[in-house]
């Protein structure tokens, strides 16, 4: 998008952000299944569909507070400081089974 010569180039660019929002939701969906016995699957998708409520509904108030507040690069300065948090996280804390190296 930002470097789109023209308006009708958005076009492409919010067809290419609905095929990455399917993809991101259907892996999240896929991903959770991979964890806990059977009889632990169904607590799984319910936790990881539950818990990420209050983030997704609380992360746009807070970017759009600290945009007016301290303007764009604050926010995108804060938004990659928790995105490198949460890979941290991911990898310290979320193991493949699959794969017992990791």
């Amino acid at each position: 998008a930002w470097l789109a010569p023209n308006i009708a180039v958005f076009f492409i660019v919010v067809i290419l952000a609905g095929i990455a929002s399917t993809v991101f939701w259907t892996i999240g969906m896929t991903l959770t299944l991979d964890f806990g016995t059977d009889d632990e699957k169904p607590t799984y998708v319910g936790l990881a569909n539950t818990l990420i409520a209050p983030a997704t509904i609380l992360a746009p108030l807070i970017g759009g507070w600290l945009a007016d507040r301290a303007g764009y690069s604050a926010t995108f300065l804060f938004a990659a400081f928790a995105s490198l948090v949460t890979i941290i996280v991911l990898h310290l804390a979320v193991h493949d089974k699959r794969n017992p190296e990791f």
